[in-house]
């Protein structure tokens, strides 16, 4: 199929399994009374479903966006909403959506992925998904018992790249070299609660003194730095840095975050173009 336009319309069962669409994909503002199966499809260009309403089951499980995939505002009603196994190469953005189901994730987010005031309701599955850009989650709710097994975040070029998970969503190393996620115990809350006003913005933590050197094994952490020793009896490295915040990092695009003395440490070492401004007392 060379494209699809459906805005504002209002339709019953649709099936568009295995199709290809080269143009852009216009389901703004459409809803959908029946059945909505997009299991396979393959939008070759932007596909624009802001403002839709699916009322029973929304099937995307195995589909590819080659371009940017608009859901935002989008309101999902049924119980089988199913993004598995999906490919999205451009960004995924699903700011202000509503799922009042169950919901599944999985495969790729190749850009930008963003829930930014997104609403759960039910179950919600991201298990085996994979975040290779950066993932915004601020203010979305209903995510305090997602499946998060088998999610992988690419250890970011640019600290800024990284995104915002929920808060009770913790940053761990994985063994691969990308960073897992897993939900937050109670004493991890605990540490939350307790971080300062002025704190690092990075939601991991490093040592204070030598930057990216941590190791942590059975939620021990230690600064491998022969000269240094130092351990904390937690997972430091999954947990949002509480230093004081000492300088602004800003990146090649211009993007800005506050850290501490430890991360502008791994700042200068390991970001390319980055600048560093210390913060006024």
């Amino acid at each position: 199929m060379i494209g699809l336009d459906l805005e504002g319309s209002r339709v019953g069962d649709a099936v568009f399994s295995g199709a290809t669409f080269i143009r852009d994909a216009r389901l703004s503002g459409t809803t959908f009374t029946g059945d909505a199966r997009f299991d396979g499809t393959t939008f070759a260009s932007t596909a624009y479903v802001g403002g839709t309403t699916f009322t029973r089951a929304a099937r995307f499980e195995g589909a590819t966006f080659t371009g940017d995939a608009w859901f935002d505002y989008a309101t999902f009603r049924g119980n089988d909403v199913r993004f598995d196994m999906v490919t999205f190469r451009g960004d995924a953005r699903f700011d202000m959506a509503t799922f009042r189901g169950d919901a599944r994730f999985g495969g790729t987010f190749g850009g930008v992925a963003s829930f930014e005031g997104t609403t759960f309701t039910g179950n919600v599955l991201f298990q085996g998904t994979t975040f290779t850009y950066a993932a915004w989650f601020v203010e979305a709710t209903g995510l305090e018992s997602a499946v998060l097994e088998g999610v992988r975040v690419r250890v970011p070029a640019n600290m800024d790249i990284l995104g915002e998970f929920p808060p009770y969503w913790l940053l761990e190393a994985g063994v691969d070299g990308w960073l897992t996620l897993r939900r937050a115990a109670a004493s991890d809350l605990a540490r939350l609660a307790a971080r300062p006003e002025g704190s690092c913005t990075m939601p991991w933590s490093v040592c204070p003194e030598h930057g990216n050197t941590l190791i942590s094994t059975g939620g021990i952490s230690r600064c491998r730095a022969p000269e240094c020793g130092r351990t904390w009896g937690y997972g430091r490295d999954a947990t949002p840095c509480a230093e004081l915040a000492t300088h602004r990092l800003v990146d090649v695009e211009g993007n800005q975050a506050l850290v501490c003395d430890g991360h502008a440490l791994a700042a200068r070492s390991e970001l390319t173009g980055a600048r560093l401004e210390p913060l006024t007392p």
